[in-house]
């Protein structure tokens, strides 16, 4: 039974809160291998096997309840050291001037760049240069920061492509909690975003920006901290409709506003893998939270549209997704 996703002090088992051995989901995402699970669970007729050089409980999820995501705040005070090597790395990076320039043409101005912390990978040589200075400062803990690890050579390294731009990913406290990477608008070969992680995701952590009580939910960062410096709204969103499995924890957050608002790009009614995963993150946060769904005319991107100047949305119900009904009003900003 091949593991999604182990449990670690970011995300422990949703069982008996272990950080380290325990594997959170297995690949149909309805069981977890749980090394001590509670006796009352270990009475139900589930499967005791021996893996890994480890004997495990396959516990179904619902014999637990709702898997309750902690918040990005409390996972990330568990261990609160990778926020600041993560804001190290970003202090020794720059912006090349490709980016810079990609960045403008998004609609973002200099301050706007400056203050969000953008920067870009250099090449290899000088990604092992900035590695190795960070590897002093950070040698006890450097390979439980998710992206910080060795190469074959035994030399500091990070698990990243060159030249990519890198994007801050932010809890509520405005920490650093993940770093993602963006391939360079004329490479058609390699994946258009990473994490900064040998691995793969690590948490899939949300991104968060400003405090209002007007609250958007969409997909990328860089749309994110476009529309709240456009808007004033504050911004959370995921990384890729995979993600969305996760949004159970920023309920709390979405419970505190006064509206909240789901802008997915306009491409989610002919693709049904993002129709599905935004119809199953709305039944997270319903009924304790009133979710209404932005639509527009021009640009599929609400960040495009904006960028364009688009300032007129429609509000509609969560029932658009299903079929075609008058919207409730018309919203500008």
């Amino acid at each position: 039974m091949r593991p999604d996703q182990r449990a670690s002090h970011r995300y422990p088992c949703p069982v008996c809160g272990g950080t380290e051995q325990c594997l959170r989901y297995t690949s149909n995402g309805r069981f977890c291998m749980c090394q001590n699970p509670p006796a009352k669970l270990r009475g139900y007729p589930v499967k005791h096997l021996s893996t890994f050089g480890k004997d495990f409980w396959v516990i179904p999820l619902d014999r637990v309840g709702k898997v309750q995501e902690p918040s990005e705040e409390e996972a990330v005070d568990r261990w609160p050291g990778y926020p600041r090597a993560y804001q190290s790395l970003i202090d020794h990076l720059r912006l090349s001037k490709p980016w810079y320039r990609h960045l403008s043409q998004r609609g973002f101005t200099k301050a706007e760049i400056t203050d969000l912390e953008y920067r870009s990978l250099p090449d290899v040589q000088g990604t092992l240069d900035i590695a190795d200075q960070l590897y002093r400062i950070y040698t006890d803990v450097w390979t439980r920061i998710p992206g910080f690890g060795f190469n074959r050579r035994g030399c500091p390294c990070f698990f990243a492509m060159e030249h990519r731009l890198v994007i801050p990913i932010r809890d509520p406290k405005h920490r650093i909690i993940g770093i993602q990477t963006r391939r360079l608008p004329d490479d058609t070969t390699s994946p258009k975003y990473t994490w900064l992680d040998k691995g793969g995701l690590v948490g899939t952590p949300f991104h968060h920006i400003g405090d209002s009580q007007v609250l958007l939910l969409t997909e990328g960062p860089l749309k994110a901290d476009f529309v709240h410096l456009r808007t004033g709204w504050q911004v959370i969103s995921w990384q890729g409709v995979s993600c969305l499995k996760g949004i159970g924890k920023i309920s709390a957050i979405a419970q505190s506003k006064d509206t909240v608002y789901l802008a997915n790009d306009l491409d989610l009614f002919d693709n049904p893998a993002v129709m599905r995963a935004t119809k199953e993150a709305i039944a997270w946060l319903e009924p304790q939270v009133k979710v209404q769904v932005l639509l527009w005319e021009g640009p599929k991107g609400i960040d495009d549209y904006i960028a364009k100047g688009g300032q007129v949305f429609e509000v509609h119900t969560p029932q658009i997704l299903d079929e075609e009904v008058p919207c409730q009003r018309i919203i500008s900003i």
